[in-house]
């Protein structure tokens, strides 16, 4: 199981801007990923109209909701992002553990 699939994900923060009409023309997200002592946030601003595609609807921001905003994430890339930071902050592997034999004696050794 990847690490951001058992993250706690929370949506932080969504600060919309909006025309003279009080329609939303951008929205700038910010989403949580935390799992046991380790939380990031991402940041994602996202405009109406991006590249010539309508990324939403103009619409006031009632008309929003939380799984409408969220689902305008990169959360797919995110995720990546999250599994490869958290990974390497928490190896799946315990690390190796050293012993030092002060009482080894050389002489029980084949001399060749």
């Amino acid at each position: 199981m990847a690490h951001s699939d058992d993250a706690t994900k929370k949506l932080e923060k969504a600060i919309p801007t909006t025309n003279s009409d009080g329609k939303v023309v951008k929205w700038d997200i910010t989403y949580s990923y935390d799992k046991n002592d380790y939380k990031v946030e991402y940041s994602h601003e996202v405009h109406q109209t991006e590249e010539g595609d309508e990324k939403f609807t103009l619409q006031s921001t009632s008309s929003f909701t939380q799984a409408s905003l969220v689902a305008l994430l990169p959360l797919s890339h995110w995720n990546e992002i999250y599994n490869s930071q958290y990974g390497s902050i928490h190896p799946e592997t315990e690390p190796a553990v050293e012993t030092i034999n002060s009482d080894f004696d050389v002489t029980t050794l084949s001399a060749s």
